[in-house]
């Protein structure tokens, strides 16, 4: 049994965000299908202006608003997604108020706040990605659990991995040993 305390940060959850983000399965559909989408869009509403135009010259300050827009969007949606969801949880979940303990053993991860208890089991969990900075369990392809590795004793990281790796088998994708 593997057992870690620790208490909730706004920054640490931002980075935990942004790794879960990064690492889901089918995020493409939430990085990429927005981005191509805008630019489908951009290009439904400027081609008029770029087609009735003759020249450049004459075209490009209508589509300079527009290509403004979708730089802003690509840049503003992932780094503001993760901000928003630590803003909303700072403000509306009660757990992170406390100490978070994070328990993984043969049952699974087990996870007690001190607003709430979340027990999975190994076969419930969709994978398990180790960063550099924490251990993601999704619980679904799309949300996960973290335990930041700051608070995981060097020494005990081979014995998690194998727990992990002994439960999760081919679901789990682990960094080697440091």
């Amino acid at each position: 049994m593997h057992q870690y305390t620790f208490r909730w940060s706004h920054a640490e959850h931002v980075r935990a965000q942004r790794a879960t983000l990064r690492y889901m399965r089918g995020g493409w559909k939430f990085t990429v299908l927005p981005v191509a989408l805008a630019a489908l869009l951009m290009l439904l509403v400027v081609s008029p202006v770029i087609f009735g135009a003759r020249r450049w010259g004459e075209a490009w300050p209508a589509v300079l608003p527009y290509a403004v827009v979708l730089i802003m969007i690509m840049i503003m949606v992932p780094w503001g997604t993760a901000r928003f969801a630590a803003r909303w949880a700072e403000r509306n979940d009660p757990s992170v108020k406390g100490e978070f303990r994070h328990v993984v053993a043969d049952a699974g991860l087990a996870i007690h706040t001190v607003a709430a208890s979340v027990q999975l089991t190994w076969e419930h969990l969709a994978s398990v990605i180790e960063t550099p900075e924490f251990f993601l369990f999704y619980a679904t392809p799309q949300t996960a659990y973290f335990t930041p590795k700051r608070v995981i004793p060097a020494s005990d990281l081979p014995a998690l991995r194998d727990t992990i790796r002994a439960h999760v088998g081919n679901r789990a994708r682990l960094l080697s040993t440091e």
